[in-house]
């Protein structure tokens, strides 16, 4: 009588660990357009930043920031609606430079805002370091 049980269960915990997979995506995914999207909206405070790191003119910085939120929105359509293993791999190497950037502006106290969402949601770099860290284990476990 085991037989039986014993695959529905196993039938149950695939169920339930795809579901959880679809949901991480769906989240991960979630926030990097959301943020592309926020960026694109209202692109001077992350600009702003930008120009305490790399010292250019305004309009290559704003060139860039349109650039790198239609990349980060991208990655995040990609992240739900194809999840290869290469864009959960560009997305982790984002996150990955995400946590160190946001780790520096910590210790150097350079902004007190990184500029992630625009001006629609302020949120401190610690904040977003600990967000960060949970989307980049999220990806971690999509990708094992």
């Amino acid at each position: 009588m085991n037989g039986p049980a014993v695959h529905i269960s196993r039938i149950r915990r695939y169920i339930n660990e795809r579901n959880a997979k679809r949901a991480i995506r769906c989240v991960i995914g979630a926030v990097f357009v959301f943020a592309g999207i926020s960026k694109l909206l209202d692109p001077i405070k992350f600009i702003d930043v930008l120009e305490s790191i790399i010292n250019l003119s305004y309009y290559p910085l704003l060139i860039g920031s349109y650039i790198f939120s239609l990349v980060e929105i991208a990655i995040g359509l990609l992240i739900v609606f194809k999840p290869v293993r290469e864009v959960l791999y560009v997305s982790t190497g984002f996150l990955s430079v995400f946590c160190i950037f946001l780790l520096w502006q910590i210790m150097t106290y350079a902004t007190p805002d990184c500029g992630c969402y625009g001006s629609i949601l302020n949120v401190t770099n610690k904040q977003q370091l600990l967000n960060d860290v949970a989307l980049l284990m999220g990806t971690i476990y999509l990708l094992y």
